[in-house]
């Protein structure tokens, strides 16, 4: 697994430009669909695994790439073609992470990320609650916090 501790150059508070999010428009045919699936476990941790699919007007040499800052990423695929651990330690700074242009296509694309999380309790992110017997699981899915 890759852990964003483990790495320098990190880009610490990192925040999508708008410079960025006009190439995504401009890159991206009408919208970006999400599944997320989370495995709440007992203990500091939870894992699980987002697909997305997209429509990829055309390839370019600016990267394309997905925010993401959680504790780290276990694994890639894009169309259905596993990252390599050694490209995905390259692409992934822990804040973003770039999809390599030889792994996509002009056309439908679809990405499945592996993922863990670390639970939070100042509700910027995915938060735990426990109370008595009972176990709360929750986010507010702010735009920066969602990306946790």
């Amino acid at each position: 697994m890759l852990n964003p501790s483990m790495l320098s150059g990190g880009k610490k508070g990192y925040y999508l430009s708008q410079e960025e999010a006009i190439n995504r428009r401009r890159l991206i045919s009408g919208y970006v669909r999400y599944k997320i699936f989370l495995r709440c476990i007992n203990g500091p941790t939870y894992d699980g695994y987002t697909e997305m699919s997209f429509n990829l007007v055309k390839i370019e040499t600016k990267p394309l790439h997905i925010d993401y800052k959680g504790k780290g990423i276990t694994q890639v695929m894009i169309n259905q073609a596993p990252m390599l651990p050694e490209v995905l330690a390259h692409n992934y700074d822990g804040y973003i992470l770039t999809l390599p242009g030889e792994m996509l296509k002009i056309g439908e694309n679809q990405v499945r990320i592996n993922f863990e999380g670390d639970y939070v309790n100042n509700v910027q992110g995915f938060q735990r609650s426990i109370e008595w017997d009972d176990c709360y699981v929750f986010t507010n899915s702010e735009p920066d916090y969602a990306r946790r």
